[in-house]
């Protein structure tokens, strides 16, 4: 127990089962793990993202009593030659950790592709709900897998998964890829990560870059994503029923994208997300759905959410039906709380759009932001309360269009139930990272 395995270069067809605590240490991608289904005789449960558990084949899996650590590092997964659902076993995946923790590093994992019909398998699994563990993912890179690349569920689990590239198989039709799934109430760190080409091409569900859904009792834990770059996914990041921080991100939706951060908690609970300094692009409408680059929905009558929205850099383009920010507007029922602040937000058709049935815009604000090129509100309020939304760059000096409050302004139009000013005649917001995003020297309109 506790000593080094070392692996040398070449391929074994085993399945690797570890039962006490050591590093499994190779000599690089020179050292591989590829068996069949045949040999993939050992299967161990693992939850599930809605309930229950589901019966793994792993191929390599850590197993040790008391959740001690293990070590897998500098080797090759390749799942190519497992055509079929091993016996006795629901899903498969590359690397399982059990009730285990310990550290992931440098592993390249090779997928199956489209496997099994509507079966699954994954790239990493990690499970807890007895032993309190951590498990960290880092400098791996996962492709061509069939459903998520890194899944990770149970309350008893810690993971930090950071500086790993994962890649899907583009637009496919037979599964719903994800690059990083969160649930089961787990508490995961997803920074620094680069994913790429998640794309479900009937749309009737998205695949997305990092998901954290916590569908079984949510308890209220946290959910970290920062300074990950997500290029062509359906969605960027996606926080349900956990409070969430999104700081730094890179969301590039590409001709794929429909939304790029969101927060929808769909279960009772005060719930909170603060997204802050990300730079989103890419993002359009699709079906009957009205997307965004940021957004926010509640779902259940006791749900209540206190939103930050702070420093970002969204860029609609110009040539997009989706929204800059968009709150409550697909909602279903509770109540959200934003704060809007010293954001970037252009060529989008709404700037910032709000549904004040779910909203509470008394409480709400949006200041110091720059506002302009959006085609058809820079911000719209369906609110019957107003909304404070003073000291914001407009795109022009004189300030925003509003029919009646200010005919001669030649900004971004507004809505009514908008209180616009003072508003700022010379654009000065300053974009900075996180606590330091504030607006410098500026010249306010005071009418």
């Amino acid at each position: 127990s506790g000593g080094t395995v070392h692996v040398a270069a070449g391929s074994s067809g085993a399945q690797v089962v570890i039962a006490k605590t050591l590093t499994l240490q190779g000599a690089g991608v020179t050292t591989v793990i590829k068996p069949s289904a045949d040999n993939l005789t050992q299967v161990f449960t693992g939850l599930f993202w809605s309930g229950g558990t589901k019966n793994i084949a792993g191929i390599i899996v850590a197993d040790v009593p008391g959740g001690s650590s293990v070590t897998i590092e500098n080797l090759k997964v390749d799942a190519s030659l497992v055509t079929a659902k091993p016996a006795g076993a629901d899903s498969l995946a590359g690397i399982f950790y059990r009730e285990t923790g310990g550290l992931i590093d440098t592993v390249t994992i090779a997928g199956t592709g489209a496997w099994s019909g509507s079966d699954r398998a994954f790239g990493i699994y990690l499970s807890a709900a007895i032993n309190a563990v951590s498990v960290e993912i880092t400098g791996s890179r996962i492709t061509n897998v069939d459903t998520n690349g890194v899944e990770v569920m149970g309350n008893k689990l810690t993971a930090n998964i950071n500086h790993n590239t994962i890649t899907g198989r583009g637009s496919i039709t037979d599964e719903v890829q994800n690059g990083v799934n969160v649930g089961r109430d787990a508490v995961a760190t997803v920074n620094y990560n680069a994913i790429s080409n998640l794309i479900y091409q009937p749309k009737t569900s998205w695949a997305a870059g990092i998901t954290f859904y916590h569908y079984v009792s949510p308890t209220g834990k946290s959910a970290t994503a920062n300074n990950n770059t997500i290029i062509n996914c359906q969605i960027g990041i996606i926080f349900n029923n956990v409070n969430a921080s999104a700081a730094g991100n890179i969301v590039n939706g590409g001709t794929v994208g429909l939304i790029g951060i969101y927060a929808e908690p769909d279960a009772a609970g005060d719930w909170t997300a603060s997204f802050v300094a990300n730079t989103v692009s890419g993002i359009r409408d699709t079906g009957n759905y009205e997307n965004a680059a940021i957004g926010a929905n509640t779902y259940d009558s006791g749900a209540s959410l206190e939103l930050a929205i702070e420093g970002n850099q969204l860029a609609g383009g110009g040539a997009t039906d989706a929204d800059g920010i968009s709150i409550g507007v697909e909602g279903a029922d509770g109540n959200i709380v934003a704060a809007i602040t010293n954001n970037t937000i252009s060529g989008w058709e709404y700037g910032i759009r709000l549904n004040g049935t779910r909203v509470d815009t008394a409480g709400s604000y949006a200041n110091n932001n720059e506002i302009s090129g959006n085609d058809v509100f820079g911000l719209y309020n369906g609110a019957t309360d107003t909304l404070n939304a003073t000291c914001n760059w407009w795109g022009d000096a004189s300030g925003p269009h509003h029919p009646t409050a200010n005919p001669d302004g030649e900004g971004d139009d507004v809505s009514d139930r908008v209180v616009f000013t003072p508003w700022v005649v010379a654009p000065t917001v300053a974009t900075k990272p996180a606590t330091e995003v504030r607006v410098h020297s500026a010249i306010l309109n005071l009418a």
